[in-house]
């Protein structure tokens, strides 16, 4: 478990990063596709080094982090199963 959270966390560090390199050049500063490319790299190549600094860090969780953990995440694959059957019901109510 420790392991997924250490890669979880530089994973997500490393592709915010891009998200948000290629939103600001591209989107708000409308450079060319090598800038953006190169910023992209940059800026996940930054928050690559973040991440590590941050899943070194990292502690394990007690019992009751774990519980909150496994529950929480219980409720959003409850909450996104609850979605996906009433989008499969309402597809087949109208076809």
């Amino acid at each position: 478990m420790e392991a997924l959270r250490k890669v979880a966390t530089v994973l997500s560090l490393t592709g915010g990063g891009i998200y948000l390199a290629s939103v600001v050049t591209d989107l708000i500063l409308g450079l060319s596709r090598g800038w953006v490319l190169g910023a992209m790299a940059v800026c996940g190549l930054l928050g690559f080094v973040v991440g590590v600094a941050d899943a070194r860090e990292l502690t394990p969780w007690s019992r009751s982090e774990r519980r909150d953990a496994v529950l929480g995440w219980g409720v959003v694959l409850a909450l996104i199963a609850v979605i996906a059957a009433v989008a499969l019901v309402s597809a087949t109510v109208d076809a």
